[in-house]
């Protein structure tokens, strides 16, 4: 991400009135705090192009925590999946 993409996104965010914008688009994980936070979650299936990811969200109490969960081949463990 570029400072011109930044100023872009802040003023989208600053329209939109939120404090944290999850935007699509690059191919790898963006965590950027300005007056508000931009995330981009990155790609967990485009290989070649970066390395495969995603971005866990915590919000509670006002605060926020993220992290960026790395994805192995065409598989993320990190995640477990069941039906309940």
């Amino acid at each position: 991400m570029t400072s011109d993409h930044a100023e872009g996104l802040c003023y989208l965010a600053k329209e939109m009135d939120v404090e944290v914008l999850i935007f699509r688009h690059f191919h790898h994980p963006i965590m950027e705090e300005f007056e508000m936070l931009l995330l981009s979650h990155g790609s967990a299936i485009v290989s070649g192009i970066a390395e495969p990811s995603a971005i866990e969200l915590d919000i509670f109490e006002g605060r926020i925590r993220r992290k960026v969960i790395r994805c192995d081949g065409n598989v993320c463990g990190y995640f477990e999946y069941g039906v309940k």
